[in-house]
């Protein structure tokens, strides 16, 4: 299971090294785009050169007329956390959820100006190009009443570095090298040249603790249950099945939580997300997808709220195990026969836009594909390539997805549209642990997924050929010219450099064609009128913790 969270990183959900977010938009103010091209309004933040410090944004204030009055929140969340320890396993959305409220991290996210920020730390300076200071607060106390000092943030990230399963999160770190100078400071070493590595400190993942605390847990497995941190909320109770239960820390050295307390229900169906909400049992439903958004617009009592977090739905080709699939001509035909625009409205009623890109449209990172890769639906089209690749009288492939109503139906949409050029598919459906199983063993044929992130890096680092399938390149991907492009970018020292050298890498990944953009979506969550600063992290987990009402 712990493999699960390479994907995760740089598939699936990924860090935003130099990332934006387009923050949340209410019901109200959301016009499905122009289906003609992706839609997504934010773009990266500069971070063309290294700064010593970073300064918070403004937070802006909910109106009295806005106010919820709600003193005791509660999420109806879309699973149960597999673990609470932040060095265990990498992005896991349902975890990270959690552990941002109970942890701190050095630096922090703000989603409306897709920019890290101070949170645990007071700065940053690069000493040179491979080592990095950072200064810490002094003030930081653990839920248990423990001095956190620099000591407590080298020992935590440490752990990071030296677990595989956070291979990806910290893969710009050289492992073990987070040292205390003293009680306010901490250097590390970095792989490589890449002056937005400090951003990934600002992962959920990447939170400091006491190790004292830590320690007196007992075990590894102790600590994942009960955890103590320094963030905003103390760890109260984990119902397994049911609900964890966290308190306001009254003692926080940030800014005073909101809530009194948060609870997360696990209520993995969507459907059963929204009539909890509407039955007043929770006050706000996670990702209830585009198919039950229609369902809630204009209900009293409920407000939607849609995120621009980077989100596109892909399909991905086994290119190293599939005799078929490991031939452009067959990949690409495969994307002349999708209905893209079919998909859009039929499934995600018209809340988004097709995509012809790994980068969605409105990102800086975005071109036009070139006249020879740019392929709309046209089944005539497909089986004229089907035909030059040996296949003139079909051929059969395995659709594969973890269990989502969203992507059954999108499979079952493919399905249909793939049969009319000659393509039989068998479609399965795993639980998540075992589709991430099998995508890691090599055992699908195409599978689909969403990418979520606008950070350049993160959406191409995956498909370096340096990568082994354990490390996260399951299409199996290489291409010599398309790796030189993706390193150079992360030592760029201009926005626009590397902007130019991550969009020459998506041009050889959209000639190349290991997989194709299908449709670029919101995430969407529901909740009770009036709630403030809806906002997810830096890849798809709720930020509860900047929550207001």
């Amino acid at each position: 299971m712990k493999k699960v969270i390479a994907i995760l990183l740089a598939v699936l959900m990924l860090t935003a090294l130099f990332a934006g977010c387009g923050g949340n938009k209410k019901a109200e103010d959301t016009t499905p785009a122009d289906t003609s091209t992706p839609a997504d309004s934010s773009a990266p933040a500069d971070t063309a050169e290294p700064a010593d410090t970073a300064e918070p944004a403004d937070t802006a204030e909910p109106s009295a007329a806005g106010s919820t009055g709600i003193t005791d929140f509660r999420v109806g969340m879309f699973g149960e956390p597999s673990t609470l320890d932040p060095s265990a396993v990498s992005l896991q959305a349902n975890n990270c959820a959690v552990e941002a409220c109970v942890y701190a991290t050095l630096f922090d996210y703000d989603c409306e100006t897709g920019e890290y920020y101070n949170y645990a730390a007071t700065g940053y300076e690069w000493t040179d190009d491979t080592h990095l200071k950072i200064t810490m607060r002094d003030d930081i106390y653990s839920h248990t009443g423990k001095h956190i000092t620099a000591k407590d943030a080298a020992f935590c990230l440490n752990r990071g570095t030296e677990n595989p399963a956070l291979a990806n999160t910290y893969q710009y770190f050289v492992p073990g090298s987070f040292t205390a100078v003293d009680d306010t400071t901490l250097t590390v070493e970095t792989t490589t040249v890449n002056y937005g590595a400090w951003q990934t400190l600002g992962l959920a993942v990447c939170a400091i603790y006491s190790e004292e605390d830590y320690k007196a847990a007992g075990s590894d497995d102790a600590w994942a249950r009960n955890p103590v941190g320094c963030g905003p909320y103390v760890f109260d109770h984990w119902d397994a099945g049911n609900e964890i239960v966290l308190k306001k820390n009254d003692n926080f050295w940030g800014d005073a939580p909101v809530f009194n307390s948060i609870t997360f229900k696990f209520i993995p169906d969507p459907n059963s997300r929204t009539l909890a909400l509407q039955g007043h049992d929770i006050d706000f439903a996670e990702n209830i997808g585009a198919s039950l958004a229609p369902t809630l617009e204009g209900v009293e009592g409920v407000e939607l709220f849609y995120n621009d977090i980077g989100e596109t739905q892909m399909i991905w080709f086994n290119n190293l195990d599939n005799e078929a699939l490991a031939k452009p001509e067959v990949r690409k035909a495969l994307e002349y026969a999708t209905n893209k625009e079919a998909i859009l409205y039929t499934i995600y009623n018209g809340m988004g836009s097709v995509s012809d890109s790994i980068f969605t449209a409105a990102s800086a990172q975005y071109r036009a594909p070139k006249a020879e890769d740019y392929r709309p639906y046209d089944p005539a089209k497909a089986k004229e390539l089907l035909a030059q690749a040996g296949y003139e009288n079909g051929l059969s492939i395995t659709l594969t997805c973890y269990e989502s109503t969203d992507y059954q139906n999108l499979l079952t949409m493919l399905k249909e549209q793939w049969a009319e050029v000659g393509v039989n598919c068998e479609i399965k459906t795993y639980d998540r642990g075992a589709f991430f199983e099998n995508l890691y063993g090599g055992n699908f044929d195409a599978y689909t997924i969403h990418n979520v992130g606008l950070d350049p890096s993160i959406r191409l680092i995956n498909y370096r050929s340096n990568l082994s399938r354990a490390d996260g390149n399951l299409t199996g991907f290489a291409n010599e010219e398309y790796d030189k492009l993706v390193n150079d970018s992360f030592v760029a020292k201009t926005t626009e450099e590397r902007d130019a050298l991550v969009m020459d890498a998506a041009d050889i990944l959209r000639s190349v064609c290991p997989f194709f953009s299908i449709v670029d979506t919101f995430q969407i969550e529901a909740g009770v009128p009036g709630l403030t600063n809806v906002d997810n992290g830096p890849t798809s987990y709720m930020l509860y913790y900047h929550f207001g009402n």
